[in-house]
């Protein structure tokens, strides 16, 4: 007998995923502008000529129509620009730039999207069928959210099925999202939606996270934004030897560990571990560390764990009952944690 194509079972997934018509609030006039497209599908890409095409394909083969694809080329060196010259298609732009990074290439993304949304796509994934269809249907009922997010299907480089990722929906739980946040990633980047205008808001991705700048950007946008999941299968993530998703490349989950960091120091921690007693000040704190220690060895250097570690397990004062002035930084060689930073303790608290 035979078998569907990988496809067709893709797009027969995504069919059976599709949620009941959501109850929307009325369209906000900046998504209703004439002559520009109404969802960007941004690709940053770097020397994925085997993959880019694809890519750009999977996107403009939607059977959405009000959308425009842009790839902005981080300084490839392969052939990736003599396969995008041959794209004739007037929805389609490519906008090379020198090298430099993952999270600046975004931020060019960002700038050279000329639509109101923004839908990421990487060179070397693909966008499913129907799944620009079902934003745009949202977004034409009036936009409710700031950012869309679908599920993910993981396929390895023979585009052989390895996994679904289901996301948890984070509508109207923005404090949940947060307290997600601060033990890892709950959200995709590929494949989200995500209003232009707010990106600019904040200032778009951080060039320092060269590594995990999605990440960072999350914790960023989550006490601003409003999110929304999509029960839809969205995004082919294709793991293969050339990226980080597929394991067989060293990662470097300092940035990680940074990124919780700037958490612990920018939010109570109530606000991060909010199931934990904290009527009860010194032993929620002590299980806050607890909490964090088995992920700790796992992040940067032995050496950095072990100050960090050290700090956030040194006993904290209950929250002071006027603001205090913070003092200048930590001590020399240690992060800036819960303990030596001043400016970042007092604002935990």
């Amino acid at each position: 007998a035979s078998h569907p194509t990988h496809h067709q079972a893709a797009k027969l997934l995504a069919g059976w995923e599709r949620p009941p018509e959501a109850q929307v609030s009325p369209q906000s006039p900046e998504d209703t502008e004439p002559d520009r497209p109404l969802i960007i599908v941004v690709i940053p890409t770097h020397n994925r000529a085997r993959y880019v095409d694809e890519a750009v394909n999977s996107a403009l083969s939607q059977e959405f129509q009000d959308m425009e694809v842009v790839v902005v080329d981080d300084g490839s060196t392969d052939h990736t620009a003599d396969i995008l010259a041959a794209i004739d298609d007037p929805r389609f732009r490519y906008v090379p730039k020198p090298k430099s990074n993952a999270p600046d290439t975004r931020n060019h993304c960002i700038a050279a999207a000329r639509g109101p949304w923004l839908l990421w796509l990487d060179s070397d994934d693909v966008l499913l069928p129907g799944w620009l269809a079902r934003l745009g249907s949202i977004l034409q009922a009036g936009a409710e959210a700031d950012v869309y997010y679908g599920n993910l299907e993981v396929v390895d480089a023979r585009d052989r099925r390895q996994d679904i990722i289901r996301y948890e929906d984070f509508a109207g739980k923005n404090a949940l999202l947060l307290s997600r946040l601060v033990h890892g990633n709950p959200l995709p980047l590929p494949g989200s939606l995500t209003r232009k205008a707010l990106l600019e808001e904040v200032g778009g991705f951080d060039i320092e996270f060269i590594r995990a700048h999605d990440y960072e950007l999350w914790t960023r946008l989550a006490p601003l934004a409003r999110f929304k999941h999509v029960p839809f299968l969205a995004i082919q993530w294709r793991w293969h030897d050339g990226n980080m998703s597929s394991g067989s490349v060293q990662r470097d989950l300092s940035f990680d560990a940074k990124v919780v960091q700037r958490l612990l120091t920018r939010h109570p921690l109530k606000d991060l571990f909010p199931d934990l007693p904290w009527q009860n000040w010194p032993r929620a704190q002590a299980q806050a560390a607890q909490g964090r220690k088995a992920m700790w060895p796992t992040w940067g250097k032995p050496w950095q764990t072990w100050e960090w570690r050290s700090c956030f397990w040194r006993p904290r004062a209950p929250p002071p009952k006027t603001p205090r002035t913070p003092s200048p930084g930590g001590k020399p060689g240690c992060w800036t944690c819960l303990c030596c930073s001043l400016p970042g303790a007092i604002k935990i608290f």
